[in-house]
């Protein structure tokens, strides 16, 4: 299957926009959210999880291991790779991008907070492997309205990061915004 570029690169190119990461206003897709920078990164990063919670990596490790193993898989990161380059060669264009988010992040209490800057230090990593296997699985499959990695890009787009799991499959998500 072909994908057109523009879908595929979608949440590749969202990592670069000023909301990725900023937080939102109010609750999102009806996911539980948690308040506790901490216990965000207790559960994205760690195994020894409260008795309600799998694991992180575990649970992505499942939702993504048929890309991993699809023979389209080094063609959509050699492909997703070389878009990520073009679309950052153009400086001014990059500059731009930069202060635009800075100015977003500044009205929203979140430029030059510590706290924050910290928080996205330790995640955005993550983060942006997240939505590059949503990249990959859009590259090998197309869009897959309902799967698990579109329902974790639809959090990425409302500025939050899914960051657990419960036993139940029901994906709990911290909003960096609440570290104004």
């Amino acid at each position: 299957m072909q994908v057109d570029v523009a879908i595929y690169m979608e949440p590749m190119l969202f990592s670069r926009n000023p909301e990725f990461l900023a937080g939102s206003g109010g609750d999102v897709l009806n996911s539980e959210y948690i308040n506790d920078e901490k216990l965000a990164l207790h559960l994205l990063f760690d195994q020894d999880l409260p008795k309600e919670y799998i694991v992180w990596s575990d649970f992505f490790a499942e939702i993504t291991s048929e890309l991993l193993l699809n023979a389209l898989y080094k063609e959509s990161q050699d492909a997703i790779k070389y878009q990520m380059m073009i679309s950052k060669g153009d400086a001014l264009k990059e500059n731009i991008r930069k202060r635009k988010a800075y100015l977003l992040k500044k009205k929203m209490g979140l430029a030059e907070n510590k706290r924050y800057e910290d928080f996205i230090s330790e995640v955005s990593d993550e983060a942006i492997y997240m939505l590059s296997m949503i990249a990959t699985q859009r590259y090998i499959n197309g869009v897959i309205l309902g799967s698990p990695l579109e329902k974790l890009y639809e959090i990425f787009k409302t500025g939050c990061i899914p960051c657990g799991v419960k036993k139940n499959k029901d994906i709990v998500v911290f909003n960096p915004a609440v570290l104004k």
